[in-house]
């Protein structure tokens, strides 16, 4: 998103969701960090040399007995795929690749392809907020363009979920899944 005017973007998100739930709920959120922020710079300031030096000191001592514990004979990966639902969209619908692609509708987005995000257009965004980004976008470097929804479709997308699992377990037969598109597991046994 280089070049782009993000703080246009945050305007337009604003504008756009106005007095909705959404936006109540990022500003409550945004001033609670600001006042967390605030209150640990207040009493940073406050701390001298000493106890600047003493805070170090015990960090210090506390990243040691982490590292003392570590565990480093187990190689554990987790992996999670990014914009998955769209990307099997897209390899379903190769058509849509170069535009900018929501899986979900006018309500809720469920992920956006790389494209949407070059809009601006994220996860549990409303998708009214996306398509108004989309349309906006000479107001922030971008050209206009539509988003395209695209109905979630679960039972596909659990499919593809299978296939990249039954390729885990072969590294791993006791891997876990966390999600559709999120995973850990252990290398260990394998890299030896």
């Amino acid at each position: 998103m280089q070049g782009i005017d993000q703080e246009a973007i945050h305007r337009i998100i604003l504008e756009t969701s106005g007095n909705s739930a959404y936006t109540a709920k990022q500003l409550r959120s945004d001033a609670k960090v600001d006042e967390s922020v605030a209150r640990l710079r207040r009493r940073l300031e406050a701390c001298d040399e000493a106890q600047h030096a003493a805070a170090r000191d015990l960090a210090a001592a506390r990243s040691a007995a982490i590292e003392e514990q570590r565990r480093p004979e187990r190689v554990c990966v987790v992996i999670d795929f990014d914009m998955f639902y769209a990307a099997v969209e897209i390899r379903d619908r190769p058509e849509l690749a170069a535009c900018p692609v929501a899986v979900g509708g006018p309500g809720m987005i469920s992920t956006a392809n790389y494209v949407a995000r070059r809009w601006g257009v994220r996860s549990a965004m409303p998708g009214f907020v996306g398509q108004a980004l989309c349309r906006r976008g000479p107001e922030f470097g971008m050209p206009r363009a539509e988003l395209v929804f695209v109905k979630p479709d679960f039972a596909k997308y659990t499919a593809v979920a299978e296939v990249a699992r039954n390729i885990w377990r072969e590294y791993d037969p006791h891997m876990r899944a966390a999600s559709l598109d999120e995973a850990y597991i252990d290398l260990s046994h394998y890299l030896r």
